[in-house]
């Protein structure tokens, strides 16, 4: 392979790439480490076939994050939903070999409580989502699933949870502030660092390579188990900040305000961010770890919050 990662082949002259291609979306930022960023929208399925017919694409990873607030439900049936069948269906064709699609705790309903919830657990129906990006997550996340065909084109789902370190992480907002915001609530949501994740991906990725039997599942990797006011507490610590707790009584009554007050029920509101907070949401990971055996986390929540916020 040439040293800059792209080499012409001598038959079509279809580019082969050994470095990563970054498809940016949304309008995202470029992405450091990828080698080859080519400016696009995943719903634009066109525009993606052109990449995949100018490079030899044989390993798909995607990561559909839209932004949670002030978005119409139709954006995310267009972003998550939509575009995630079309993009499935293109990679078959295309003959792609590995699809690892990054999910979400979305796809169990962050309105449905979960206590150390496993993937063995029964899925809830369709009907029972209360939430548009929950409900996009989950029907895409069975269609990448029942894509996955033996020997032909290996399909994994990992199903992530409050990522830190990523676009809508709420403490880059706090930074700007001379205090941290807290809620008092009793429920425990699951919490990872965007650094941890994309180490989880490189070995998922190696792993489906070697054992494709891995495939045609999905996996809970989402992290430490901390009450929202021990978030607080440890970016307290880094940063010096004191923390604004708010009562948990308080919480409900604004969001029940808000509920009540809202122009338009079909675009998401703090409401609807705020009601995620007081709803218990851990996962087993224990699957994930005994089946991907190569990956140790390299950073606890503290050391994540120095990471990104120490300098602060």
């Amino acid at each position: 392979q040439a040293e800059d990662g792209i080499r012409d082949t001598s038959v079509n002259g279809v580019q082969t790439c050994a470095l990563p291609i970054c498809l940016l979306s949304y309008s995202r930022s470029a992405c450091p480490r990828c080698h080859v960023h080519i400016k696009g929208d995943l719903r634009d399925i066109r525009h993606v076939e052109r990449v995949f017919d100018q490079f030899n694409v044989k390993t798909v990873l995607t990561a559909v994050k839209p932004p949670l607030l002030g978005i119409h439900y139709r954006d995310y049936v267009e972003l998550n939903l939509l575009s995630m069948l079309e993009l499935v269906k293109l990679s078959k064709a295309k003959g792609v070999e590995h699809f690892i699609y990054v999910s979400s705790i979305a796809a169990a309903s962050h309105y449905i409580p979960h206590n150390m919830s496993t993937e063995d657990e029964p899925k809830p129906l369709y009907t029972d989502y209360e939430a548009p990006y929950d409900i996009s997550k989950r029907i895409a996340e069975d269609a990448v699933l029942a894509a996955h065909e033996d020997g032909v084109f290996h399909s994994v789902s990992i199903r992530t949870a409050g990522i830190f370190g990523g676009a809508g992480d709420p403490y880059d907002f706090y930074m700007s502030l001379p205090f941290l915001i807290s809620f008092d609530v009793p429920a425990v949501v699951d919490a990872n660092y965007a650094a941890n994740i994309g180490d989880a991906l490189y070995v998922v990725d190696r792993t489906m390579k070697k054992r494709p039997e891995v495939g045609g599942q999905f996996y809970y990797y989402t992290g430490e188990h901390n009450p929202e006011s021990r978030i607080a507490e440890m970016a307290s610590e880094v940063t010096g900040k004191p923390v604004f707790a708010i009562p948990y009584w308080m919480l409900e009554k604004f969001i029940s305000w808000w509920m009540w007050l809202r122009f338009d029920h079909n675009v998401y509101s703090y409401a609807d961010l705020l009601k995620m907070a007081i709803i218990h949401q851990t996962f087993d990971n224990t699957k994930f770890n005994k089946t991907f055996t190569d990956f140790k986390p390299r950073f606890t929540m503290m050391d994540a919050m120095k990471e990104l916020y120490g300098k602060n």
